[in-house]
């Protein structure tokens, strides 16, 4: 494979991961209206704010969910796109 088209292909994964993460902070802030989300912890109650709940708790069951469609896609099919979402 040629070293330019590697690098055009990282560049792409790059940016898109870039700009998903950009995407869900801003929807978290946006929505968020500083309500955040109730924590207790051994009896010091807090909050989390919107942006990092939904960065660490539903971004990671997102790409799970993803992947998970991915090896789904694959396993019943053999068709050209699956083969690609595969590698």
């Amino acid at each position: 494979m040629n070293v330019y088209y590697r690098l055009q292909r990282t560049r792409r994964t790059v940016l898109a991961a870039v700009a998903l993460t950009l995407l869900g902070t801003g929807l978290a802030l946006a929505h968020g209206n500083e309500g955040g989300v109730p924590v207790a912890v051994a009896d010091a109650a807090f909050q989390l704010s919107p942006a990092y709940h939904i960065l660490v708790v539903h971004f990671p069951v997102a790409l799970w969910m993803v992947a998970y469609l991915f090896i789904l896609f694959r396993t019943f099919s053999n068709s050209e796109l699956a083969v690609r979402l595969q590698k």
